[in-house]
């Protein structure tokens, strides 16, 4: 008995959906049966530095490719953090310390709004300083 290349290609084409409806209900049928729960710890153990300080969440993540700037966007004379780390993103840190005494507070990850593609940089555009 010979079959037509089209014959065998539909007849392997109704195995495959035939594989996937079979797969997809099993796991609808599993899914119904589950109660499904996610508790994410961000403290599991103390981290602590050299002098036995705990960092406090040290297991929050971090930055792959960070870009940073200082600028003193809020013209109380110390340097504010910006940070780029992913498209569209711009994180701003304020400065609540001094201007020798840095102390920063996250604020947001999306500063005003501005949409950042792949990099960024404030300048001095009128030359004043500020």
């Amino acid at each position: 008995m010979c079959l037509s290349s089209e014959k065998i290609e539909t007849h392997r084409i109704f195995r495959w959906r035939l594989v996937q409806i079979i797969v997809v209900s099993f796991l609808v049928q599993f899914a119904k049966g589950q109660s499904f729960h996610f508790d994410q710890r961000i403290d599991p153990f103390p981290v602590q530095n050299q002098n036995g300080i705990p960092y406090p969440f040290a297991f929050l993540g971090g930055l792959n490719a960070p870009r940073p700037q200082f600028v003193d966007i809020d013209g109380d004379n110390d340097p504010d953090l910006f940070l780029q780390e992913n498209v569209g993103e711009l994180i701003f840190f304020e400065n609540t310390g001094s201007n020798t005494n840095y102390q920063f507070q996250w604020i947001t990850n999306t500063y005003k709004n501005i949409h950042i593609d792949e990099w960024y940089r404030f300048v001095d555009m009128d030359g004043d300083s500020d």
